[in-house]
């Protein structure tokens, strides 16, 4: 039994070996961020969307939700900044995306979904109000693309399909909030037009871990949707 043993520690030893001299034979061992995705920075677009105090701010109108304690836990703010960074450094269009409603919800029928919950749980995400305002850290910045949406969905009813469509883009990175609602129905938007998609899985934030887990592993893949970090998307 002990012989057997031995011979298996060895076997496993002499695996271990071949694997550090291959990794030494090609550079080394490679780290997240030393080998970022192929990306052509002139057909590529990031999308940060809903990043306002409302949302990401402890004590704001999203308190009791919790995603202000995603935020902090996976420090969402921090890296959606340093995307943004690194798509200034390779030229890549930054587009901010705002939902913002009209004060008492003008224009929202008190049907369905969207009507009735902005009027029982809100007032948030109101025009014009501080609330509606950039998260600290991630003001806009010049150069980048604005668009107002008045629904989940970044691309219904507003002009980002044409933007991206005038420059030639033809890949999203995404980041924001929250994964379920916002980032999700952008992401089937997205999809449904075709685009190559990259979610920037520590650039988003949502209400749980568990929520963002099962669109990071379960929901996205299933629409070709590539899950990768900040570092592994657009190196360090």
């Amino acid at each position: 039994m002990k012989r057997r043993l031995v011979i298996i520690g060895m076997k496993r030893l002499l695996v271990l070996g071949f694997v550090i001299v291959f990794a030494l034979g090609t550079g080394g061992l490679a780290l997240a961020g030393d080998n970022p995705l192929k990306i052509d920075s002139k057909k590529t677009a990031l999308l940060v969307i809903d990043v306002a105090k409302d949302m990401m701010d402890e004590g704001r109108a999203f308190h009791k939700a919790g995603t202000w304690k995603y935020v902090k836990k996976h420090n969402t703010i921090e890296n959606i900044a340093r995307a943004m960074d690194l798509c200034d450094k390779k030229g890549i269009l930054v587009v901010r995306i705002w939902i913002e409603f009209r004060p008492s919800y003008e224009g929202l029928p008190n049907r369905g979904f969207m009507g009735p919950t902005m009027r029982q749980k809100g007032p948030f995400f109101i025009e014009h109000t501080e609330g509606a305002e950039p998260a600290k850290g991630l003001e806009v910045r010049p150069g980048q693309v604005e668009v107002i949406k008045r629904r989940f969905n970044s691309f219904y009813g507003t002009e980002l399909e044409s933007l991206l469509r005038v420059r030639d883009i033809d890949t999203l990175l995404i980041t924001g909030v929250t994964c379920s609602k916002c980032v999700n129905c952008t992401i089937v938007g997205a999809v449904d037009r075709d685009y190559n998609i990259i979610a920037l899985r520590d650039a988003m934030a949502g209400y749980t871990d568990e929520e963002c887990e099962i669109m990071f592993t379960k929901v996205w893949p299933g629409y070709r949707v590539k899950v990768v970090t900040v570092d592994e998307a657009l190196g360090r």
